[in-house]
Order: structure tokens, then sequence, then C-alpha cells
């Protein structure tokens, strides 16, 4: 019975060798380094001596199971090799491989023509062959496989109707019809000029660009077809009289005097009893002149003593 020289060392349980994961560890510099006089455990040295014995008497061990041959320690190597070999070789001999061993066999197969099979491709048919339509559309050409071909179509007068078309008839029934229109949503259209008076449809952007055309306004003024409406508030000052008047100046000049003018008191009670507020007689073009009494009556009588807030507004062209 063939036998193996090369043992294992320090394999019994318990052996005074290092953890695995402490000889693992990135900071065992021994490992990386190697042992240094002096400084290497016994623990240390045990599993690295462990580790290569335990490697050298399983491939002895492979050997001498394999091929029947001993494994001998007498310093040479050249007899391990060969034996090695033929270990190896008789595992392989003894090994029946399976398609599904080999990586990619299976799909490579797959690929290829069996002895029996049409040819999967082929630079051109034996007999050219017509590839015709037929139906609807109608058309045909000759096809040999040497190259792409291309048929033209050609659709028969009547033959296609609304129920034939996918989708026409939802479509259709989404589209506005164009006598009397309903329209929903926001619809658009071209917007015309202020000018045209066709009976083009008139949006929104048409009507704003009219309206501004025809009306314009600033601080206080609002203009309309050359009509002017100009307002604003104002402070009468205290005048220590039964009476008191305010000149306005108009925010801009009008072509003659205003029509109307109209003032309105915010504050109607003076120290001495109701404000009377009426437009003076001398309203010019540029200006108007409000005028502020104190009420007579019910046995009141006093002067303005403290300023009066009102607004006023007047209207012409």
């Amino acid at each position: 019975m063939a036998t193996s020289d090369f043992l294992t060392f320090s394999a019994a349980s318990g052996a005074n060798v290092l953890t695995q994961s402490a000889y693992a560890d990135a900071g065992n510099t021994d490992r990386a380094t190697g042992y240094v006089t002096g400084t290497a455990s016994s623990q240390a040295v045990n599993k690295t001596l462990r580790q290569a014995s335990i490697i050298s008497a399983m491939v002895a061990q492979l050997i001498v199971d394999q091929t029947g041959q001993d494994a001998v320690d007498d310093g040479t190597i050249a007899t391990l090799e060969t034996n090695f070999t033929n270990a190896i070789l008789a595992i392989a001999g003894n090994r029946i491989i399976q398609i599904s061993d080999v990586v990619n066999l299976t799909a490579t197969l797959a690929s290829k023509l069996g002895v029996s099979d049409n040819a999967a491709s082929a630079s051109k048919l034996q007999t050219a062959r017509q590839i015709a339509l037929a139906g609807l559309v109608s058309g045909s050409a000759n096809f040999d496989g040497s190259g792409n071909i291309s048929i033209s179509t050609a659709i028969a007068d009547a033959a296609l109707s609304i129920s034939k078309t996918s989708g026409l008839q939802s479509a259709l029934n989404a589209k506005a019809s164009l006598s009397s229109p309903a329209f929903s949503g926001s619809p658009t259209a071209p917007t015309q000029s202020t000018a045209d008076n066709s009976s083009s449809l008139a949006t929104t952007a048409f009507a704003r660009a009219l309206f501004n055309s025809l009306v314009s306004a600033s601080p206080g003024v609002i203009r309309v077809l050359g009509f002017k409406i100009q307002y604003g508030k104002d402070t009468c000052p205290a005048s220590g009289a039964y009476q008191a008047l305010r000149s306005v100046t108009w925010h801009e000049a009008f072509q003659s005097s205003p029509y109307s003018m109209a003032i309105a008191v915010t504050n109607s009670q003076a120290p001495k009893g109701p404000v009377v507020a009426y437009v003076n007689s001398n309203e010019t073009t540029t200006s108007g002149t409000f005028a502020f009494d104190i009420a007579e009556g019910s046995g009141q009588s006093g002067i303005i003593s403290s300023p009066i807030p009102f607004n006023w507004f007047a209207i012409g062209y």
C-alpha cells in the first residue's frame, strides 16, 4: 500500500497556533514581512508551519490515492511532479463531462445546424418567391434572398371607410362642425388689428387692444374717446371764519371749462357745527374752486378752525 512521507504539523485539536482571525489581521506585519529573530511568537510560527504542511500533505495524499505511488520526501521534486501530473490525469480520465459542465457549450450548440436541418441563412434562395399583398392594399415583388426588396402598394378606390380606419371616427367626433361649431375649453384664433371691420372672430386679446385704444388712464385721469374724468383728494385749510375756499388745479387741462364738478367732505363735522360744501363758480380749464360754510340754524354759528379733508371730481373735454 502506497504511503506519504508528508505529514501535517500542529494539526491536533487545541494546538498552540494563532487563531485564523489573528493570523489574517491586516495589522499582522509578521505575515507580510516575515519573522524577525527574537520576536516571533511560537503560536505565529506554528500557524505558518501548519498552513504549509497541510497543503503539502494534501497534495502528497492526492498522489498516493490517485496513482498508487508513494509520496517520498527525499529532497527532490521530479518524481513528485510526475506523479502529481498522473494523479490529475487519472481524475480527468475517470470524469464524464456533461455538455452543461462546459461554459457556453449549450448556447454554442443551439446556434449550429443539425446534419438534417435546413440552413438558417443563405446568400440566395434556389427558387425566387413572389411576395404579394391582398385586401385593401395590393402590391407584389419577387424575392430571392440576395438583397432587400421594396413593394409598391396601392389602395383601391373606395376601399377605405371611416369604420375601417382605426380611431378615425373618434378623431372626427372630437372635431367641431364647420357650421355653427360649439367649442369647449379655451379655443384660440388669430388676433386681428383694432382697425379690422370684417366678420373675423374677435379674441380677448383683440377686445383688450380695442379697449386700450379707446380708454386710457393716468393717476387721477380717465380718458374715454377724448372725454376726461378727473378726480382727487385735497384738504381745505382752516380759515378762522364761517367760510373757507379751496382752489384745486386739475391734473390735466380741459379744452374748455368742465361740464360738471362735485365735492364730498370726508369729515362733515366742524368744531361749531356741520359743514356745507359746494362748488364755487370760478372753474376754469386748469382749476376749480370749492367752498365750505358752517351750516346756520338752530342757534349754530362759528368759524372753520380746523382743516377739512374732501374728495373731488370734474368732467369735461
